[in-house]
């Protein structure tokens, strides 16, 4: 049954509260290597908050986002390295 109450919003915009979906590797540093489980290898772990600072336009490499990750400098990622924070 359809009904007028539902509201559609994109999931990727700034502002926005996301996770890592998978462990992101960098060759930037972590702001604080003591956060979270093993940062010192420059490692997003997956599962980590972060939030959406700008989307990016780069056309032959696809759409990117830099994110401020908990912790940590803002890397930019790509939409596969990332999940809506539930």
């Amino acid at each position: 049954m359809p009904t007028n109450n539902v509201k559609e919003s994109a999931c990727f915009l700034p502002g926005k509260l996301i996770r890592a979906s998978r462990d992101i590797y960098s060759a930037q540093a972590a702001r604080h290597p003591g956060a979270g489980e093993n940062n010192s290898n420059n490692t997003v772990r997956a599962g980590t908050p972060g939030l959406i600072i700008r989307v990016g336009k780069k056309p032959k490499l696809g759409q990117d986002y830099y994110v401020e990750f908990l912790g940590m400098e803002a890397w930019w990622v790509y939409p596969n390295e990332i999940e809506p924070h539930p």
